[in-house]
């Protein structure tokens, strides 16, 4: 979703944005969690861009990683403790 000064959004383009539902902004909103909605003369809300950095903080929202982490001296990066087929014993003692 492109980000404009002054781009509005309506209450579907936030719940195909961040996988919420449409009942869950309302209540944010009645909570105080995000900033009231502009409505529409016909009473229907439209967010801004300060509700999209609102809901971000709120939801912990991070753009996708568009390029790989850099790895150590220009290794490949592995898991530690990769999932094994065998099962982990306990040692007590």
């Amino acid at each position: 979703m492109e980000r404009l000064e002054n781009k509005t959004y309506s209450i579907g383009d936030l719940v195909l944005r961040y996988g919420v539902a449409a009942q869950s902004l309302r209540n944010w909103e009645e909570q105080g969690l995000i900033p009231p909605a502009r409505r529409t003369p016909g009473k229907h809300r439209r967010y801004g861009e300060e509700h999209v950095r609102a809901l971000d903080a709120l939801l912990g929202y991070r753009p996708p990683v568009t390029q790989p982490l850099a790895a150590s001296h220009g290794q490949p990066m592995t898991l530690v403790g990769a999932v094994t087929s065998r099962p982990v014993q306990n040692r007590v003692g």
